[in-house]
């Protein structure tokens, strides 16, 4: 494949981050906003700090949020309704009493700033060995959304049920009940094992 050809593909799928930085901020705002993340559990997932929404216009639009929770004000909403999608955003996430934090780029899926838990040893090997695990554990969590983000979007429930659903989200009507999302999740990817809804 020609190196341009390559880039035109990557150009062509940035979209798709933007959709998952969307998808993964719905789920933050469906109930308590905890998730249920294969291999991993009920996980709690918010955005906070900072969000950044950008539209491709006459050159680039875009809306900077900062504060305590900037995607739960109307401003970011009204940036959605109005065409933009998220290019960045700073996102936490809590797994029993390990928190994580890291700013997240939607355009190339990658993390920076990533704040761990707290490592329990003092020890200098054994801390670099649980730091490495605790990344690892990070990674692990992401790809398991993202995975479950692109299964869901090729199905035939994405357009039929979970797109409507973020779109009535967008405009602030209610949205989808998290069992509702569980029954659909479950139907496209197959159910969750008891261990991964305990872990």
């Amino acid at each position: 494949m020609k190196q341009v050809e390559l880039g035109e593909r990557i150009e062509g799928a940035r979209f798709l981050g933007r959709e998952f930085l969307v998808f993964m901020w719905w789920l933050s705002e469906m109930g308590d906003g905890t998730v249920d993340v294969r291999g991993h559990g009920e996980l709690s997932l918010h955005l906070d700090a900072s969000l950044v929404l950008e539209r491709q216009a006459e050159g680039v639009e875009s809306c900077r949020l900062k504060g305590l929770a900037p995607s739960s004000g109307r401003e970011a909403k009204e940036a959605l309704r109005d065409g933009k999608l998220p290019t960045k955003a700073h996102v936490s996430l809590s797994k029993a009493e390990q928190s994580y934090a890291f700013n997240f780029n939607a355009d190339t899926l990658s993390t920076g700033g990533v704040r761990i838990p707290q490592l329990l040893t003092e020890v200098e090997d054994e801390a670099f060995f649980e730091r490495m695990q605790l990344i690892e554990e990070l990674e692990s969590m992401l790809e398991s959304l993202f995975e479950e983000f692109l299964r869901l979007r090729i199905s035939s429930d994405f357009e039929a049920s979970i797109a409507p659903a973020i779109r009535h989200w967008v405009r602030e009507k209610p949205t989808m009940a998290r069992a509702e999302y569980d029954r659909i999740r479950d139907r496209v990817l197959g159910p969750s094992k008891v261990s991964d809804r305990r872990a």
